[in-house]
């Protein structure tokens, strides 16, 4: 547990104003959060990710750019007094590190790291592993993982002060705190909701003394009394299901813990970057183009999409427009943009990756929302939304065998990833429709484009997997039959499971997906409004919650809950049941 003195530390400054969020206490600079730029250590410029093209950038005070290749999907970066640059390299699963007395090396963490955060007094650093669900102890001078701990959700933020280790996961309702030398869990606190919406953690960022979570607002429309319509994402009762970020700070430990305290209010439904320095807050938005310094009027040019920012000690900014390839250089007075190294992915898929992940674009939605805002990397939100007047979970895209999916969306209505496209822009985005030549770009980009899922291996032996591929496999149990594994593991037909509520089927007839323009997505068998088409299983343990409406929380509780609806899983011993989860994690 963590004592409360050293808590403390989360909340040292004094309240100010949630306009102005001044501080006149300075955090330590050896205890930070990772995040797409640093200034660098020793003074020679700032550091940014470049995403796009696997690289780490170092951007000098004259405006020349280094280069550092040979990071899969760079994440995060933390920068060291000592002139070392660390950075999470989530496809490759190992940490960068550049600079010091030897060349760059790449250092094997575990499964997707992601976050950061780092401690330069005792020498150590925090990686957050996102698919594994871990947090993992990083040592700075051996250069090796020295202790790992599980976790119930994905951590996608870090921050550190004193010995409180705060971990955030966009796919969960609550903060949690860490003790950063056991990894041991002190306590939790829940992300605030406001009125029917829910509220997200999308990034955390260590400002002056403080700790703030930027929480994003989601109105899935389920919380709402239940109505008939054809609106799209949320219900037709809800106009912007994604409300603007809010800035939270953590409580003081006063035994019960207080909720979050809200810091300020935003004007950005999403946030891709955070910075601090000279006691500013910088805030981007890579969906919506906009940049924010809270209560400063920060206008840029050319509606820039920046993918990574940092902000150095005197409030000076580099930032990288990605979609631009421009790196923009303020000085809080005025702005200049200097070339980014060419991207090296083909413009047609640059431009699928631009639409999916416009926010606000009224040729993909009219409601402040897009692809991403539900598919962030190209995985899931983990929720369940209102739609056609029956829930859906929101399904993972990123590593689905789309090409082999067909039919496509839960009730199978598209016969090509095209139409699904078009019917998901024009009739649940509710976008004007998008052009031939853009709806190739971005189907593309959602077969070709989106980075692969690094899955974990499971906990059980070998001999309990094969057991699990034996049941799942077998005339008697049946998942295969509607899971073939030589067809990415879907038989492509529309199955009635039974897992519709009651107070859900009165309006299933009426619930065919009407398009802008006037016509009604088809379905192969319309008397069949309940069916389901039957999805695939790859990458199922990445992907709670389960069934249409989010009612199985695990995998577990699918096959408990199943009662032979979908093959005969009823009879299975406990032993057998974890042999089969087991399985199906590997898929």
């Amino acid at each position: 547990m963590i004592a409360p003195s050293l808590l403390l530390l989360l909340n040292a400054a004094p309240l100010c104003a949630p306009s102005a969020l001044v501080s006149t206490d300075a955090a330590p600079q050896f205890q930070s959060t990772g995040a797409t730029g640093a200034a660098d250590g020793l003074a020679r410029g700032q550091w940014l990710i470049d995403e796009e093209n696997d690289e780490v950038l170092l951007v000098r005070p004259d405006g020349g750019l280094e280069r550092h290749p040979g990071c899969g999907w760079p994440q995060a970066l933390v920068a060291l007094s000592d002139g070392r640059v660390i950075a999470s390299c989530r496809q490759d699963g190992a940490l960068l590190v550049l600079g010091g007395s030897g060349p760059a090396r790449r250092v094997a963490v575990g499964v997707e790291p992601s976050a950061l955060a780092v401690d330069e007094l005792t020498r150590r650093a925090w990686v957050g592993l996102v698919t594994a669900r871990e947090v993992v102890t990083f040592d700075l001078d051996r250069l090796e993982v020295s202790s790992r701990a599980p976790l119930r959700f994905q951590p996608t933020a870090l921050a550190l002060r004193g010995s409180a280790l705060v971990v955030a996961g966009r796919d969960a309702p609550q903060l949690t705190v860490l003790d950063a030398d056991t990894l041991d869990e002190g306590w939790s606190v829940t992300v605030p909701s406001r009125g029917h919406a829910v509220g997200r953690v999308t990034g955390l960022v260590v400002h002056q003394a403080e700790v703030l979570a930027a929480v994003r607002f989601v109105d899935t429309g389920l919380a709402a009394p239940p109505v008939l319509d054809q609106g799209g994402y949320g219900g037709a009762h809800n106009a912007a299901p994604f409300g603007n970020v809010a800035l939270f700070r953590l409580p003081h430990p006063d035994g019960s813990y207080a909720p979050l305290d809200l810091a300020a209010q935003t004007a950005l439904a999403d946030v891709s970057a955070l910075g601090s320095g000279n006691g500013k807050l910088w805030l981007a938005s890579r969906g919506s183009r906009r940049l924010e310094v809270l209560g400063e009027p920060r206008p840029m040019a050319g509606a820039p999409s920046i993918a990574a920012m940092s902000i150095d000690p005197e409030g000076r900014s580099v930032a990288l427009d990605t979609h631009r390839r421009r790196v923009l250089f303020d000085d809080g007075t005025h702005t200049r943009a200097l070339d980014a190294p060419p991207s090296k992915v083909d413009p047609e898929l640059r431009r699928g990756r631009e639409l999916f992940e416009a926010i606000g674009d009224a040729r993909v939605s009219a409601r402040a929302l897009g692809c991403a805002s539900c598919h962030p990397d190209g995985r899931d939100d983990g929720l369940v939304w209102r739609l056609q007047g029956t829930a859906r979970q929101t399904p993972m895209l990123a590593g689905r065998r789309l090409t082999e999916t067909a039919p496509y969306n839960w009730l199978g209505s598209a016969p090509t990833l095209e139409e699904n496209v078009r019917q998901t822009v024009q009739g649940r985005l509710l976008g004007r429709g998008l052009e031939a030549d853009e709806l190739a770009a971005l189907t593309r980009y959602l077969r070709e484009g989106l980075r692969p899922v690094q899955a974990p291996r499971p906990a059980l032996e070998p001999s309990a997997v094969e057991l699990g591929r034996e049941l799942f496999t077998s005339a008697t149990v049946g998942c295969a039959s509607c899971h073939p594994p030589d067809f990415a593991f879907t038989d492509g037909t529309r199955h009635d499971v039974q897992s519709f509520a009651a107070d859900e089927r009165p309006d299933l007839p009426r619930s065919l997906l009407r398009l802008r323009d006037g016509t009604v997505a088809a379905l192969d068998n319309p008397e069949l409004p309940s069916a389901f088409d039957t999805p695939s299983l790859v990458g199922v343990a990445l992907t709670a919650p389960y069934f249409h409406d989010g009612s199985a929380r695990t995998l577990r509780e699918v096959i408990e809950q199943n009662h032979d609806r979908m093959g005969s899983t009823s009879a299975l011993s406990a032993t057998e049941v974890d042999a089969l989860v087991a399985y199906l994690s590997t898929l």
